[in-house]
């Protein structure tokens, strides 16, 4: 009798082992999917200088400061996952969500752009 509980309690201890691995595995194979890669943020970057519109192309610096800025920002306080479920809301609820963390990229982006901005670059003294 002893023989067949010890035969028994080993096989379920190893069954134990075997589908705690299983849920290891899984729990890293998902937890890496939801990590940023090189890939996403340039992704990121590209996207934000495609929503400035003209202003990224008569600010070309200050755009792509403002955008590597907004994407560190971002791929610092959020997950993968969060920012994508983010990206669903509408806009005003992004901006109420998202705007204290990319508060600091957009006035450094505004002083950017008015300290290159010259509206009387064109006229003679």
């Amino acid at each position: 009798m002893s023989t067949k509980l010890t035969k028994w309690v080993t096989i379920g201890f190893f069954g134990l082992l075997i589908i705690w691995g299983l849920i290891d595995v899984l729990a890293r194979y998902f937890s890496k999917s939801d990590e940023w890669t090189t890939d996403d943020k340039v992704l990121i970057t590209q996207t934000c200088l495609d929503d400035l519109g003209g202003r990224a192309v008569r600010f070309p610096n200050e755009s792509e400061a403002y955008c590597s800025c907004y994407t560190q920002e971002i791929t610092t306080h959020y997950t993968k996952s969060k920012y994508q479920y983010l990206e669903q809301l509408s806009q005003a609820e992004q901006e109420k969500e998202m705007l204290s963390v990319i508060l600091d990229c957009i006035n450094t982006y505004q002083k950017a752009i008015f300290d290159g901005s010259r509206l009387d670059d064109n006229l003679q003294p």
